[in-house]
This record gives structure tokens, C-alpha cells and sequence, in this order.
């Protein structure tokens, strides 16, 4: 998860399309909270993405949380 944390950038598979996260990570129980900016890495908050590791600790799933919702809210979805 460390690699989430400060100005990072990632690729989603969504639907089977790429698709390109770029912004702030900060430390989040159960993950790591990132916070999508425009192309250019500056600006309003689009959206904000939860990452934590999947069960079998072969990788990492993003899901999509508003920016008020505390991650302890979407815990149980990611287990």
C-alpha cells in the first residue's frame, strides 16, 4: 500500500478498459485513500478511490468513495 501513499498514479480495469488515476494518497484504515485529479494534478477533486489489497494479498482493488464517507463505511464490501 505504500506505493499509494503521496502524488501517485495508477491504472483501473474497469469493464475491461483502462483507466488512469493521478493524485494524492493518504493513509486511510483499511487502505489508502487517493484523491483523483485532473490530467494536469492540480485542481478540484473529482473523485476519490479507496485502495486496499485483495484477500489473497495478490494485488489491489479501487473502489470509488465519496469524499465524505468514511472508509470504515465500505469496509465490509471489501472483504
Amino acid at each position: 500500500l505504500d506505493d499509494f501513499l503521496g502524488q501517485t498514479t495508477f491504472v483501473l480495469d474497469l469493464d475491461g478498459q483502462d483507466y488512469v488515476v493521478q493524485g494524492p494518497g493518504i493513509d486511510a484504515d483499511p487502505g489508502v485513500r487517493v484523491y483523483e485529479k485532473c490530467d494536469e494534478g492540480f485542481g478540484k477533486d473529482i473523485r476519490a478511490w479507496l485502495v486496499c489489497p485483495v484477500a489473497d494479498g495478490d494485488g489491489f482493488t479501487a473502489m470509488h468513495v465519496g469524499v465524505d464517507v468514511p472508509p470504515q463505511a465500505v469496509q465490509g464490501v471489501l472483504s
